[in-house]
């Protein structure tokens, strides 16, 4: 990795200071109540400056979580990729994706307000914004290369089937007042994607299928 120019870090010191002032702020008074004006006068940047780092508050957002993903991979993802099984290694990282958004459901609610969060950038850039595909992408493919995942997709579709299946209980959760914790309905998504919905005396073969197919079209 090159390492950054003088320039370079001050631009990045001044975004993650303008970063760091937004969220505190937001925490404090709350995603609404505060407006880009406030977080421009508390981190003491201009309003101009503010806006060529993130073009809404939103987007803070955006960055916030990437920048949470990215600390804790740097930080964790080797003790991650040591425990023994796919299995296991999604569901440590779920719980403490789930505890993450128990502890910010407001941050939460306006980040996955747009599905792009989980695979694009705000442009529409094919580049996984908050870094969680990636990271689901490499446990898939250790998992292909120990045995214990089918080859027959590939480890990156894998990631992006279960981010979407993660959006959806998250999304239910935000929008339904059971008091079910989030990571129970993560593990029954982990339980769902590995185990599947079918039993053995009920599965319906590909010539069934296709029977079924030709008698409805």
């Amino acid at each position: 990795m090159c390492e950054m120019t003088r320039r370079e870090r001050k631009k990045e010191a001044t975004r993650l200071k303008i970063m760091e002032t937004a969220i505190r702020l937001f925490k404090k008074h709350g995603f609404e109540q505060t407006t880009m004006n406030r977080i421009s006068e508390e981190a003491d940047v201009a309003l101009g400056t503010l806006y060529n780092y993130f073009p809404s508050k939103e987007a803070i957002v955006g960055a916030y979580v990437g920048w949470v993903v990215a600390d804790y991979r740097e930080k964790n993802w080797p003790r991650v990729m040591e425990l023994p099984s796919t299995y296991e290694r999604f569901q440590f990282v779920l719980l403490i994706i789930a505890h993450w958004h128990e502890e910010n459901k407001e941050l939460s609610e306006i980040y996955i307000s747009d599905l792009r969060n989980f695979y694009y950038g705000p442009n529409w850039e094919p580049v996984p914004k908050d870094g969680l595909e990636e990271g689901f992408t490499d446990i898939f493919k250790m998992g292909q290369e120990k045995g214990d995942v089918t080859d027959r997709f590939s480890s990156q579709t894998l990631a992006r089937q279960l981010l979407g299946a993660l959006y959806s209980a998250t999304l239910h959760w935000l929008a339904e007042s059971d008091g079910e914790p989030l990571k129970d309905r993560y593990l029954e998504v982990l339980d769902l994607f590995f185990k599947g919905c079918g039993r053995n005396d009920g599965v319906v073969s590909v010539s069934n299928l296709e029977v079924l197919y030709y008698m409805f079209f």
